[in-house]
């Protein structure tokens, strides 16, 4: 649907898969949510871009649906 999103890591899964749609800085690391306003200011950026970051997102859809295809090429669901 190519909705751009936020997350809240605890690990580096988030990172590494907007890396692969090229964007960065919609990440917080859940632990310091509470202690800081990292979520407010995640979420006001996500929103003011939302329309570039879809168009972005769009673009490299493709190209990273492959990749994860490849994740699970033994499995003969995708002909």
């Amino acid at each position: 649907m190519a909705t751009p999103v936020g997350g809240m890591t605890y690990q580096d899964k988030f990172e590494g898969l907007f890396e692969l749609f090229e964007i960065s800085g919609f990440c917080v690391v859940g632990k310091t949510v509470s202690e800081t306003n990292a979520l407010k200011e995640m979420t006001q950026r996500l929103v003011s871009k939302r329309h570039s970051l879809k168009d972005k997102i769009e673009a490299k859809l493709p190209q990273v649906t492959d990749l994860a295809k490849k994740n699970v090429s033994w499995v003969d669901c995708w002909s």
